[in-house]
């Protein structure tokens, strides 16, 4: 469980890294609200986190052409954009000598979209 392993980070003054992916296929509009709500959640426990990294799934163009009409992956970059904006509204901050990552993999995504149709 997540918060077992970040009680324990918490406990020992370790600082954690998170990594958070969105858009796969199998992924439900619940799925990304209940990680909406995670990170809602870590951010009121006060957990003690150096870095966020997050980005939609990036595939290749093969895959792309088996996931085309599949609306949760399609849906990834909105996704993205509603995490990094969920982010801001909680005020979920890290250190000052500590930054949020982005991996934008918009142009990457569009470029792959263009290519299979």
């Amino acid at each position: 469980d997540i918060f077992d392993n970040l009680d324990n980070f918490k406990k020992y003054n370790i600082t954690a890294h998170l990594m958070l992916l969105v858009g796969f296929p199998s992924e439900t509009e619940q799925d990304f609200q209940d990680t909406l709500n995670l990170l809602t959640e870590i951010k009121e426990k006060d957990y003690i986190i150096n870095s966020i990294e997050f980005h939609h799934l990036v595939i290749t163009t093969e895959e792309m052409k088996i996931y085309k009409d599949n609306e949760n992956f399609l849906d990834g970059p909105r996704r993205y954009d509603v995490m990094k904006q969920h982010l801001i509204d909680i005020d979920f901050i890290v250190p000052d000598n500590q930054k949020i990552i982005e991996l934008a993999t918009e142009r990457l995504f569009t470029s792959l979209r263009k290519e299979i149709d």
